[in-house]
C-alpha cells in the first residue's frame, strides 16, 4: 500500500511539472505580447523595455519558468488581479 501511494505521488509531481511546462511554453509561443497588451500600441520602446525588465521577461527562459512555477498560489487571479486598488463593490454585502 505504501509503495502504491509513493508511486502515485511521484506520478502526480511529474504530471504537474509537465503541465506547467506545457502551459509556460504555450504562453511563450503565443503571438500576443503581454507587455504590448499592458502598455498599448503607442508605448515607446523604452517603456516596453522597462516593463519587460520589471516583469522579468528579459531573463533566460529557465529563470522565467522558475518564477512561473515557483509559487502559483501567490499569483493574483480574477478580475482586477493586476490592480492594487480596493473597491467597495468587490466586498460582499454585510450580513443583516
Amino acid at each position: 500500500m505504501r509503495r502504491l501511494i509513493v508511486k502515485r505521488l511521484a506520478a502526480m509531481v511529474v504530471i504537474i511539472l509537465a503541465l506547467t511546462a506545457v502551459m509556460f511554453m504555450l504562453a511563450k509561443i503565443s503571438p500576443l505580447d503581454p507587455v504590448h497588451a499592458m502598455l498599448g500600441p503607442n508605448a515607446s520602446r523604452q517603456a516596453l523595455a522597462t516593463q519587460r525588465h520589471m516583469l522579468g521577461l528579459d531573463r533566460p527562459l529557465i529563470d522565467q519558468y522558475g518564477r512561473y512555477s515557483a509559487v502559483p498560489s501567490a499569483r493574483p487571479t480574477g478580475p482586477g488581479a493586476g490592480s492594487r486598488r480596493i473597491s467597495a463593490r468587490s466586498s460582499p454585502p454585510p450580513l443583516s
